[in-house]
């Protein structure tokens, strides 16, 4: 029973490291979060298939070798959330209804009322642990319902108020895009207003950029506003970070239906290493099989029903690009909902056919502009269905 303690106290506290640290952790840092001693977080990260190493940090004494540094993989992310609510289901099963069987409960309630007066980087992290608490809620109450009707019924009750309370403090689409805009990058000419098609540039050139130049200059020929972010000033774990914020975004707001461009180089080491990331941390492309891993989201079933009311916009540019938004958030709510492949339509606009498919369809679209040509690079993409585009003058992106 101890080791199962010690396990379940060290796979809790690598996510709530993932969220805290995302630079990166030491197997000290996992030992005092976790309450564990050094040795066995040590032994815990040898074998771990949740995690991976990303490079070393001095020693904090300054002396002797430097330490490994540690960060959480999405598949590792995954895993641990999977193991960690099938251990709680077990847990209350076995033990029966303990005392504090509303703790989950209250942790949510009290990461409420601290989002209530945060704002900032802080309210962005009060909200993934707002998230996570309420996951923690909703596998408690399967388990609470098999056990007390009673203490179910109480509990369901408070839920829904939590949730009540914390639906407005979901922030809107955007006040998301403008808050990672703000941290990572910067609008070009001007802020794209609601529910108006944008487009998202990553730079990958060190130095003077004519795929960046030419890019940005078809955009605003067209009136589309740009958000740039400079890939080539980040350090790899910003990068990972950004792309894994841009792919939750795409997957339950507007950010669906607008178009992404990476800008590269594949002549240099630069470039070849931005190849590789782009294909590894495919959640910013157009990828099939991992939408089946997407949760449910209150914020993706809100923006289907803006959509919805936005089809009836009078401006043909924002009742196109609803229409794009309203098809992909759709399909993509099928499949997280684990729906069969046919749907019902939204309007005239969805057709039932293979919500995968169906995503694909509307998603917007990711492309890689190389300012030089390489065939290793274009095989590599092709299968995350990123387009790969040499820089060629009659281009058009």
């Amino acid at each position: 029973m101890r080791d199962e303690d010690a396990g379940v106290k060290l796979r809790g506290s690598l996510l709530r490291l993932q969220i805290f640290r995302p630079e990166g952790f030491t197997s000290a840092e996992l030992s005092e979060a976790a309450s564990v001693a050094g040795e066995t977080s040590r032994d815990f990260l040898k074998n771990s298939r949740y995690t991976e190493l990303v490079g070393t940090r001095p020693s904090p004494s300054g002396k002797g070798r430097p330490v490994n540094l540690y960060q959480v993989t999405q598949f590792g992310g995954e895993l641990l959330t999977r193991e960690i609510v099938k251990w709680r289901e077990r847990a209350l099963l076995r033990e029966g209804i303990p005392e504090d069987v509303f703790g989950s409960l209250v942790e949510l309630e009290e990461t409420i009322e601290d989002m209530e007066t945060a704002v900032g980087d802080e309210r962005a992290e009060l909200r993934a642990e707002a998230e996570r608490a309420l996951k923690s809620c909703r596998t408690d109450l399967r388990a609470l319902e098999k056990l007390s009707r009673l203490h179910a019924n109480e509990f369901r009750t408070r839920l829904g108020r939590a949730e009540g309370r914390l639906t407005p403090l979901v922030d809107e689409f955007e006040d998301l895009v403008q808050g990672l805009v703000r941290k990572y990058g910067c609008w070009v000419d001007r802020e794209a207003s609601v529910w108006e098609p944008m487009l998202v540039l990553f730079d990958g050139i060190a130095g003077p950029d004519k795929a960046k130049s030419k890019v940005i200059e078809q955009s605003l020929k067209k009136d589309i506003p740009v958000a740039s972010f400079d890939l080539a000033a980040m350090t790899k774990a910003i990068r990972k970070k950004l792309f894994k914020s841009v792919g939750n975004l795409r997957a339950k707001t507007p950010l669906v239906g607008c178009d992404l461009v990476i800008t590269v180089n594949s002549e240099t080491d630069l470039g070849q290493v931005l190849i590789s990331e782009i294909k590894n941390y495919a959640p910013i492309a157009r990828t099939g099989k991992r939408l089946w891993h997407i949760d449910r989201e209150h914020v993706r079933q809100k923006h289907i029903l803006k959509a919805a009311a936005y089809i009836a916009s009078p401006e043909p540019r924002i009742r196109a690009f609803a229409i794009k938004c309203a098809g992909a958030l759709t399909a993509i709510e099928a499949v997280a909902s684990r729906a069969e492949a046919g749907m019902e339509a939204l309007g005239d606009y969805v057709v039932a056919e293979d919500p995968i498919s169906l995503a694909n369809t509307y998603m917007g679209n990711v492309v890689c502009v190389d300012a030089s040509y390489n065939e290793t690079a274009e095989t590599e993409l092709r299968d995350t269905l990123v387009t790969y585009r040499p820089l060629m003058a009659d281009h058009k992106f």
